[in-house]
């Protein structure tokens, strides 16, 4: 299992069309992706799921994989969320 928190730098960085990104990029992972914030966990492969978290400026959310690729899932995943280029 791999674990990586990001911290959620603009209000914008799981507005539906990054989460629809992260959902997407998330699913060319074989891995198991959850999201966590705080009390909150979901599936993330599910745009909807990503989408209720409504995680606020400043929060810190945390991004878990598990499987064969969880590495990569988790390195990838984070850039998405810090608005970086994958």
């Amino acid at each position: 299992m791999t674990r990586r928190s990001v911290e959620i730098i603009s209000k914008n960085s799981l507005h539906p069309r990054r989460a629809a990104v992260f959902a997407r990029a998330a699913g060319h992972f074989k891995c198991e992706i959850a999201v966590i914030n705080g009390d909150y966990r979901v599936d993330g492969k599910s745009i909807l799921g990503l989408i209720s978290l409504e995680p606020q400026q400043g929060a810190r959310i945390i991004i878990e994989t598990d499987g064969e690729d969880e590495v990569r899932a988790v390195e990838t995943l984070a850039k998405i969320l810090e608005g970086q280029q994958i």
